[in-house]
């Protein structure tokens, strides 16, 4: 048994629909490494196991339980173009992103004839693809759009504030798929770069000293 599940029970003798029993799993918090793959985050979990044979109780060696993160399904529309400006295609592109389209760019390509042009490439919500088909259709003077669905994998995010002595910095975080990560917010490090006339490098270095500081035991928010 996985050293994280404390105990794992059957609820019921008979099965629950067509040969499914249900299961009730707990978890130990004090042997959590914070690696998330148990869903140690829940006390308790309600699972099904349909068993290998009728008429039997399920005859399982081991039950393997975790969370995966989000996936979902997103359009990718695409067209070449070859008559339009650098500035064009760039209004083009910031359009298409006020519109809801997720992501919009272009990639230099050859065409026919060896004539460069560019390849512009969208991702977007299924539910807003006509609406961002149109918008391609107008500000861009392609007369053809090409369709694919993509599956994302995506990790969690959440957003935090941090108060520090240059001001409130937000703070992304992301985890899923056994990893973690996070940044300060592009916007909120500007803004201090550009008051104390220093380089983003040097604003997220200043930033991070000041939140390691924090997590020492000799820190005060008084000496913030």
């Amino acid at each position: 048994m996985n050293t994280h599940v404390k105990r794992v029970s059957l609820c019921d003798a008979k099965p629950v629909g067509e040969h499914t029993y249900t299961f009730h799993v707990e978890f130990d918090r004090d042997k959590c490494t914070g690696c998330g793959i148990c869903a140690i985050e829940c006390p308790s979990r309600i699972i099904e196991m349909r068993p290998a044979e009728q008429d039997c109780r399920p005859n399982c060696v081991r039950v393997m339980l975790g969370e995966v993160s989000s996936r979902d399904e997103v359009a990718g529309l695409s067209c070449n173009i070859d008559d339009m400006t650098g500035e064009e295609i760039g209004y083009a592109t910031e359009r298409l992103l006020k519109e809801g389209a997720r992501e919009a760019y272009v990639i230099p390509v050859y065409m026919k004839k060896s004539r460069p042009g560019y390849e512009l490439r969208v991702l977007c919500d299924i539910n807003d693809r006509d609406r961002i088909v149109e918008a391609i259709f107008r500000y861009t003077t392609t007369i053809g759009v090409r369709e694919t669905s993509y599956h994302r994998y995506v990790m969690d995010r959440t957003v935090e504030e941090m108060y520090t002595s240059y001001g409130n910095v937000r703070i992304k975080r992301s985890s899923g798929y056994g990893s973690q990560k996070c940044k300060f917010e592009y916007d909120d490090l500007s803004v201090i770069a550009d008051r104390e006339e220093i380089g983003l490098r040097e604003a997220k270095e200043r930033i991070g000293h000041e939140r390691i500081s924090r997590q020492s035991p000799d820190y005060k928010k008084e000496d913030v």
